[in-house]
C-alpha cells in the first residue's frame, strides 16, 4: 500500500530446524546426565573428589603435608645420632648422619641399603657432615661444616674429588652448610662469609656470590640453608629469623617470617634452617626452636605450621635439614629425636 511502512524480521525456522535442535539438546542433556552419574560412581567407590584439585587451584589454599614414617637406621650400630641434612637422588634418601661422621642412604621406604665416610681428616673422611646434595649425575656433595670443604662422592658412596679446591689446597669454600644443585650450579651457604656462593660445577670457580653479613634486608646472618627454582633463589637466614627471596641474579626481592607485624619478635621462622620448595610453589621453612615446620606461598604469604615439639610421630625435637623430592614428599631431620620424618602432600 503506497506510503505504508514496511517491516522486515528474520524468517522463521524451519519444522525441520526445530526438529534438529531438539534432538541435539536432547542428545545433550543425555551426555551430561550420564557424566554427572559416572561422577558419582566414581566419588562413591574410590572416596576420590574429582573436583578437588580444580577447586585448590582457583582458590590456592593448598593445606599441610601428611606424615608417612620416620627413619632411625637398622641395628645397634646403624642408628641415626644428630642428623643434619638430607636429600633424594635415584630413588634413594642420602641422610648426614652427623654425630657419627658419616652418610647413611636408605631405600624410597625407609631401608638401610648402606653407609660411607667415618671420623677423620682425610679424603672421604667428615667431621661435622651438614648439607647434602645431588647433581644430574646422581653424584652427591657433602659439606662439611668443621672441615671447611665440600667433597663429591658417587652415588655408591665412592670418593671422586675435594670440590672448589686447587691444587695448592686453596678453595672459596668457607663454612658450608646448606647445598643446593640446579642447572649445573652449586649453591653454598656459608657461614663464614654469611652469604651465598655460586659455583659452576663443570669448571669449579665461583661465579655469583649473595649477599653479605647484617640484619637488612638482602643480608644474612648465620645462613644455613638455600633451595633455588626456576625464578627464585631462597635463603634461610637462621639467626635473623626469616627466609629471604633473590632473584635469579642476586637481587633482593623480599623477607618471610610469617609475623603479624614484621617484627622478628613475633616470627614464625625461629632460628629456621632447613628450607624446600614443592611443585606448587609452598615453601618450607623448618624452625628449629619452634619445632615446627612453617609455610608460606609463593609471594610470601605465611600460610600454616606443622610438626611441634615431642617424641610422637609427627612431632620434632630440633628439627634441622629439609628437603622436597620430585614426588611432592618432604624430608625432615628430626635432630633431637635422631631420625628424618617423611611427609606428602
Amino acid at each position: 500500500m503506497p506510503g505504508a511502512m514496511s517491516t522486515t524480521t528474520g524468517a522463521s525456522p524451519t519444522p525441520l530446524q526445530k526438529g534438529i535442535s531438539k534432538t541435539k539438546f536432547n542428545i545433550a542433556l543425555t551426555l551430561a546426565a550420564l557424566l554427572l552419574i559416572a561422577i558419582f560412581l566414581f566419588t562413591y567407590f574410590t572416596g576420590r573428589n574429582v573436583f578437588k584439585p580444580v577447586t585448590q587451584a582457583l582458590t590456592f589454599n593448598p593445606g599441610p603435608p601428611a606424615y608417612i614414617y620416620s627413619i632411625y637406621g637398622e641395628g645397634a650400630e646403624g642408628q641415626l645420632k644428630k642428623p643434619m641434612g638430607v636429600t633424594v637422588a635415584n630413588s634413594r634418601i642420602y641422610v648426614a648422619d652427623t654425630s657419627n661422621q658419616r652418610v647413611q642412604v636408605f631405600d624410597y621406604n625407609g631401608k638401610a641399603l648402606f653407609k660411607f665416610g667415618k671420623d677423620g681428616k682425610g679424603a672421604g673422611q667428615f667431621q661435622f657432615p651438614y648439607g647434602i646434595a645431588a647433581d644430574s649425575n646422581d653424584h652427591i656433595y657433602v659439606a662439611d661444616m668443621w672441615a671447611n670443604n665440600i667433597q663429591e662422592f658417587t652415588s655408591d658412596g665412592k670418593f671422586v674429588k675435594y670440590f672448589a679446591r686447587d691444587k695448592q689446597g686453596k678453595s672459596e669454600i668457607g663454612k658450608p652448610t646448606g647445598l643446593c644443585i640446579v642447572n649445573g650450579k652449586l649453591y653454598e651457604a656459608d657461614l663464614k662469609s654469611n652469604s651465598v656462593k655460586v659455583f659452576d660445577i663443570a669448571t669449579e670457580k665461583k661465579v655469583q656470590e649473595i649477599g653479605k653479613e647484617g640484619k637488612g634486608a638482602g643480608q644474612f646472618v648465620a645462613p644455613n640453608s638455600v633451595v633455588v627454582t626456576a625464578d627464585k633463589i631462597y635463603v634461610g637466614d637462621s639467626q635473623n629469623d626469616r627466609l629471604e627471596a633473590f632473584s635469579p641474579d642476586g637481587k633482593f626481592l623480599y623477607s618471610m617470617n610469617g609475623a603479624d607485624n614484621s617484627a622478628s619478635t613475633n616470627s614464625k621462622t625461629i632460628t629456621v634452617r632447613g628450607i624446600g620448595v614443592d611443585s606448587r610453589g609452598v615453601v618450607y621453612g623448618a624452625s628449629m626452636l619452634g619445632n615446627y615446620v612453617c609455610g608460606f606461598d609463593s609471594k610470601g604469604k605465611y600460610l600454616w605450621t606443622f610438626g611441634g615439639q615431642g617424641m610422637e610421630d609427627g612431632q620434632f625435637i630440633l628439627p634441622n635439614g629439609l628437603f622436597v623430592d620430585s614426588q611432592g614428599r618432604i624430608y625432615v631431620t628430626d635432630e633431637g629425636n635422631n631420625r628424618v620424618s617423611v611427609w606428602e602432600n
